[in-house]
């Protein structure tokens, strides 16, 4: 499904464009950092080594910043991947049973709270993905 949808194509382009993005508001934010508070931190420019530690901190907190982003496309990605799968075989009941055996083998939480899904889950949990193949059985 991730091949016939073309998502490893539009995961690389996704990924260039935010790093770029990504870059270009980390240089801003670090240049403003600087100028606001390396009097305080002893730093006197960007160039400064000593200012290295601040970059790794605005890399750090954009990252946080995105990765829900992140993960709700992986997710919706591979919700469309399984149910293409599903279009393929016409078989959910070969899923569901894969899901239920995989469930305490992959060490995952099999329904984690929301909250833990939304910053941590690049894949739809495996509860989420039981109920889809069960609902697409019962139609």
């Amino acid at each position: 499904g991730h091949y016939v949808m073309h998502h490893l194509i539009k995961s690389v382009i996704g990924v260039i464009v935010m790093t770029l993005i990504g870059l270009y508001a980390a240089s801003r934010l670090f240049r403003f950092a600087i100028s606001k508070w390396g009097g305080r931190l002893g730093v006197t420019s960007p160039m400064d080594i000593a200012s290295l530690p601040v970059l790794l901190l605005i890399f750090s907190l954009l990252s946080f910043a995105v990765s829900p982003v992140e993960n709700a496309v992986s997710r919706h990605a591979e919700h469309e991947a399984d149910a293409f799968a599903l279009k393929m075989t016409h078989d959910p009941e070969a899923a569901i049973g894969f899901f239920h055996k995989a469930a305490p083998i992959s060490l995952s939480e099999t329904n984690p709270p929301a909250l833990v899904k939304f910053f941590l889950y690049g894949h739809p949990t495996d509860m989420e993905r039981i109920v889809f193949f069960m609902n697409a059985r019962d139609k």
